[in-house]
């Protein structure tokens, strides 16, 4: 076990020691490298000469941060983020509510897209007396209140008594799998943001109204 230990910090020594050579001497590109991308430049290192090393590690330092960006840009998209998003009222594009919701709401995508496994944000336009039955998503809802007021409660049932009022500028979060329902009484404009898809489950089948006639 100690034996391992000296030879980790051996390897440390020589990672460091690499590091500040290649930066101070020879290649300052190689202070954007990563600690991962670091080590293997010093295991490609290992028994060539200081000329060779040059020329060897140079293309190879370049191989690593086309790779790195690679994966930078491949996380910024999958999340959604690889552009920058800047919108007014007046560019928001309003249309009817898809099936699974009641008849009677306009929604309007901001960012993303609900059908796909991203994040994506909407905007939801509820109605005066309008009534979600109990439901469930796969993944974590988060509202925000931008306009009126929305009553939610938690249950597989709706039950009005039971609901709470999230007045203008207030927030809820629904976890995954957790049965809640929400109804209005003057009409609101919610700001729903979470990881797709976004799918709606009734709690009684019945309700669902993409099913309906």
């Amino acid at each position: 076990m100690r034996g391992r230990n000296r030879k980790a910090k051996r390897v440390g020594k020589k990672l460091n020691s690499m590091h500040k050579y290649l930066i101070e001497k020879e290649i300052p590109e190689a202070e954007k490298l990563s600690a991962s991308q670091m080590k293997v430049i010093s295991q490609t290192s290992l028994g060539i000469g200081k000329l060779k090393m040059i020329f060897i590690l140079i293309p190879l330092i370049f191989l690593l941060q086309v790779q790195g960006n690679a994966q930078d840009s491949s996380y910024a998209d999958m999340n959604g983020m690889s552009k920058h998003i800047m919108l007014n009222e007046t560019d928001f594009q309003w249309g009817d509510a898809p099936p699974s919701l009641p008849k009677g709401a306009k929604l309007t995508v901001l960012q993303g897209d609900p059908s796909k496994d991203e994040p994506f944000v909407i905007r939801a336009m509820f109605p005066v007396n309008y009534k979600i039955p109990a439901h469930w998503h796969p993944t974590a809802e988060n509202i925000t209140v931008l306009k009126g007021s929305l009553y939610m409660g938690v249950g597989k049932k709706l039950d009005e008594a039971k609901a709470k009022l999230i007045k203008t500028g207030g927030y809820a979060s629904a976890p995954a799998k957790s049965p809640h329902y929400a109804f209005t009484k003057e009409g609101c404009i919610v700001q729903i943001h979470a990881m797709g898809p976004f799918v709606i489950n009734y709690i009684n089948p019945a309700d669902d109204p993409s099913k309906k006639k």
